[in-house]
């Protein structure tokens, strides 16, 4: 039998197993330390790129085993979260900026008596 994998196969394979040494780590009562903040340093989360390399960041930690696989769906859930947020102010915003453009300029004042008719 050999080591070798697949090599269609490698990527996956290889995420496979860090997941089951994950698995086995923590069916044997090993506590997976949290991740210092040198090892992992949280970018700026206030535009849709930072967040999109935020989950390429935890991404590849999860891939190198140092984060389970309920931390990684938990961290990737809020930062969904959160770049649907960014883009809903970015919607309201534009919506608002256009409401805006359609009624600059049309001075529409209510009179200040009603017209009488004669």
């Amino acid at each position: 039998m050999t080591d070798k994998k697949e090599p269609h196969m490698g990527r996956f394979a290889e995420a496979q197993e860090n997941v089951e040494i994950g698995e086995k780590r923590k069916e044997a009562g090993e506590i997976i330390p949290p991740l210092s903040k040198k090892e992992h340093h949280v970018g700026d989360l206030s535009t849709l790129e930072g967040v999109r390399e935020e989950m390429a960041k935890v991404y590849r930690l999860a891939r190198s085993g140092k984060l389970e696989i309920g931390q990684v769906t938990k961290m990737i859930y809020v930062l969904d979260k959160i770049s649907v947020n960014i883009r809903n102010q970015a919607e309201l915003a534009a919506m608002h900026q256009a409401y805006n453009d359609a009624w600059t300029g049309l001075n529409i004042i209510p009179p200040s008596k009603p017209v009488e008719s004669d």
